[in-house]
Formats: C-alpha cells, structure tokens, sequence
C-alpha cells in the first residue's frame, strides 16, 4: 500500500512539474509574440504619412529683413502674405562702414526674429 502512495505522490508530482513547464512555456510564447508584432507594428507605423500641404506649409517659411529705409532702420517680416514692418529707429547711416551700408540697402534676411533682432540692436547702439 506504501507502494500505492509513493507512486501516486510522484506521478501528481510529474504532472505538476508538466503542467508548470507547459505554462512557462506559453507565458514566453505570448510575450514573444507580445514584442514581436509590437516591434513590427512600431516599425511600419513610426512615420507618419505626409501630405503635400504640410510639405508646402514647411518650405514657406517667414524671412525677417533688417534694412534701412528713408533714414531709418528696419526689421520687416516677410511671409507669403506680405511684408509688414516689426520696427524701426531713426538712424545715421552715414557712422556705418560702406560694406554695412550697402547690405543694409539691400536688406540682410534672417531666419529667426531672434538673429534680426540682435543685428538691429547691434547697429542701433
């Protein structure tokens, strides 16, 4: 009968064993296939589709130009919409070198109002 015993405890412990082995198992099966599609749908939706319009909107960027106008020096922001005036001080550009003179005649453009404003500054003082 000791026999019986021992048998039975050693067979609901191999079941046990397998049954633990056959859960391990899918738990890493569904993860791994969790990651996979997860990675893969990362990877075919990371960029995003782009239409012409945005395209466009972010070729046609503003342009702000320092320049002197009528004796005075100017920063003008120029946009697809026109050109309107964001400042401008009485100025004496005879001080200016001639180099300076002749750019600021021809507007000198910059990306940023930042780099405009601080080369407006710069020949203001």
């Amino acid at each position: 009968m000791n026999e019986m015993i021992g048998n039975e405890g050693e067979r609901e412990g191999r079941s046990s064993m397998i049954l633990h082995i056959i859960y391990a198992m899918a738990v890493i099966a569904a993860a791994l296939v969790f990651f996979y599609f997860g990675y893969r749908t990362g990877i075919s939706s990371s960029a995003a589709p782009v239409s012409s319009q945005q395209v466009v909107a972010e070729e046609v960027r503003n342009v702000y130009v320092v320049c002197t106008k009528n004796g005075k020096l100017c920063i003008y922001e120029r946009s697809p919409q026109g050109e309107s005036l964001i400042a401008s001080e009485r100025v004496s550009t005879e001080v200016f070198p001639l180099s300076d003179r002749e750019r600021l005649e021809a507007g000198i453009e910059f990306e940023t109002m930042a780099q405009a404003q601080a080369v407006f500054e710069d020949f203001v003082n």
